[in-house]
């Protein structure tokens, strides 16, 4: 008998080919006009007339009866079910803006090598046949979830993560539709907790599990050669000390609103041959404060522990930036006409008033409205994003966290959340959620995606065997 011949494979032969015979139910599979058709093939075996290998929804284990998903452990001894597999972003991004109407894009590449760029669309039967299949797969886990618990339980909550899209709300109420052992179904204000660091730190019994890894350096190359805990503690020291400029924000944009009320009246009375002495100091004052509080944002410095003087000043993109949909014309237009009037009134002979932030002059600074730059864990490495906690805390309203909590007692608590890559997210808000009282507690996400072993592009090192999650 002849013997088999042997084949070597890279690992990204391996890949490759793995990627054309598991079950990639939700793919890129033709173009129509400037339309990209995306299709859901229940059970399919092979992403058949793909045109994006790399881009699509793992759906073999939604599409299977029972309780079997994507685990991926979370910190806190839970468990988050993941209902796909996430491979790219086009095709997640399709779905998350789907709800918001808003237009999914994708780059394909024609037969001349060049990229085009594609509306995403599916059908709508068949995304309402992915969605019906999506929630009885949810109802299965929820099911295996108490029954592996035991507990008893009158209702079902299902909490949305708060997210910058509708996604997670709307998904929320598509799961109100299913039926769960008869229970009724309610959503919970996503508001019961919010993202705003104020409380931001180590987590420092994740990082004492996995002391030796956190001692070792964050990547072999760059400059990126210090220990991972002094990566930690920079990120911790850089957004507690950007937490108060928000007042500064606030300040800031409370003075352009005044600025450009002044202005306009300033404008009328000159054309009324109106006094208007009193508008321009009001005027020069409001401008005053406006560049008194941009100059303390930035004066900001915080402690970074992998710079060579132990400290960096942040940068104002960090804290803030321009209001979207700001023209730039019409800001340089009142700029100078403003700080024309501001000019004059600052200037006493060979004086100038002094920026008591600052201790030079006043200068010339570009009116706009600003908005706070959120914090995205997305922008960290897996190892920094697992080392953090208090990345969200309870809402502020006393009331509505009473009245939330109220709704949930004696019910299973899933918490939803659009995806899932090392788990620091959804670990952060089921700690929060425990910290509140809150009992049976059942992490679910539409699906899982590739951790970032990242840092920008330079890789970063793994901990062997992975994390501990427990001494």
């Amino acid at each position: 008998m002849r013997k088999g011949k042997k084949i070597y494979l890279t690992e990204e032969q391996f890949k490759t080919m793995l990627s054309c015979v598991v079950a990639e139910g939700v793919y890129i599979n033709g173009i129509s006009g400037k339309k990209a058709n995306l299709t859901y093939k229940k059970g399919s075996n092979w992403n058949k007339g793909s045109l994006v290998n790399s881009d699509n929804l793992k759906t073999d284990k939604m599409d299977t009866a029972g309780s079997d998903t994507y685990e991926v452990k979370l910190k806190g001894g839970l468990t988050s079910y993941n209902i796909t597999s996430i491979n790219g972003t086009a095709v997640m991004h399709y779905f998350k803006k789907y709800f918001d109407h808003q237009k999914a894009e994708v780059s394909i590449k024609d037969k001349s090598g060049a990229q085009k760029t594609y509306e995403i669309e599916m059908l709508q039967n068949e995304f309402r046949e992915f969605m019906n299949q999506f929630v009885t797969k949810v109802g299965f886990v929820v099911n295996y979830a108490l029954k592996k618990t035991g507990a008893e339980v009158n209702a079902v909550s299902i909490y949305p993560v708060p997210s910058s899209s509708s996604f997670n709300e709307k998904m929320a109420e598509e799961l109100t539709k299913m039926s769960i052992n008869g229970l009724p179904i309610q959503v919970i204000d996503k508001n019961l907790l919010v993202k705003d660091l104020r409380n931001i730190q180590r987590d420092q019994e994740f990082i004492n599990n996995n002391q030796e890894y956190y001692n070792g350096l964050l990547s072999n190359t760059g400059t990126l050669q210090q220990p991972i805990i002094q990566h930690v503690d920079k990120t911790v020291s850089k957004y507690q000390a950007i937490l108060p400029a928000e007042k500064n924000i606030d300040a800031m944009n409370d003075a352009v609103k005044k600025l450009l009320a002044q202005m306009n009246n300033i404008r009328t009375a000159e054309k009324a041959g109106r006094e208007h002495g009193r508008m321009i100091a009001s005027l020069v004052a409001n401008y005053k404060k406006y560049y008194d509080n941009y100059a303390a944002v930035l004066k900001i410095k915080y402690a970074n522990p992998t710079s060579v003087n132990g400290e960096t000043s942040a940068r104002i993109d960090d804290i803030a930036k321009v209001l979207k949909y700001s023209k730039g014309p019409s800001i340089e237009d009142r700029t100078d006409y403003i700080w024309g009037i501001v000019k004059q009134n600052i200037t006493h002979g060979k004086r100038m008033d002094i920026c008591p932030v600052t201790g030079k002059i006043y200068g010339k600074l570009p009116l706009q409205y600003w908005e706070k730059t959120m914090f995205q864990i997305k922008d960290l490495s897996n190892p920094e994003r697992m080392a953090l906690k208090n990345i969200y805390n309870q809402n502020r309203d006393p009331e509505l966290v009473r009245q939330e909590l109220e709704k949930i007692k004696g019910t299973a608590f899933v918490i939803f959340d659009d995806n899932i890559s090392g788990g620091a997210t959804l670990s952060d808000v089921c700690y929060q959620c425990k910290q509140l009282g809150i009992e049976n507690i059942i992490p679910i996400t539409f699906g899982v995606m590739d951790e970032k072993w990242t840092y920008g592009i330079m890789p970063v090192n793994r901990p062997q065997g992975g994390f501990k999650y427990n001494q």
